[in-house]
């Protein structure tokens, strides 16, 4: 659980994605959707969530994180995601935001 923890902070973290601004009350960093870890070329986080039964399971595993809805219309929504894309769009889509570096 610690080393999955660590590898959903650092997913945000390399992304520039203040994720404690959007849920201070939950100390476990938020489960991507398989878009996300996709786009990001993350197949080695989609492995470690996957070994956890999947992201409800790492969710009830990590005390309740918050897990990024799959369908982009509702992701969307979600201000961590409009201030992923805000990120993306501010850099012309330069950093780590368009690929992992």
């Amino acid at each position: 659980e610690e080393n999955i923890q660590k590898e959903l902070q650092s997913f945000w973290d390399e992304l520039h994605v203040p994720i404690h601004k959007f849920y201070p009350d939950n100390p476990a960093p938020p489960i991507p959707s398989e878009f996300l870890l996709n786009h990001f070329k993350r197949n080695d986080l989609r492995w470690g969530i996957a070994q956890f039964g999947g992201r409800d399971s790492l969710s009830h595993a990590l005390n309740g994180a918050v897990i990024i809805p799959g369908k982009w219309k509702e992701a969307k929504e979600l201000e961590i995601i409009q201030s992923l894309l805000h990120l993306i769009d501010s850099d012309g889509g330069d950093s780590a935001c368009s690929t992992r570096r």
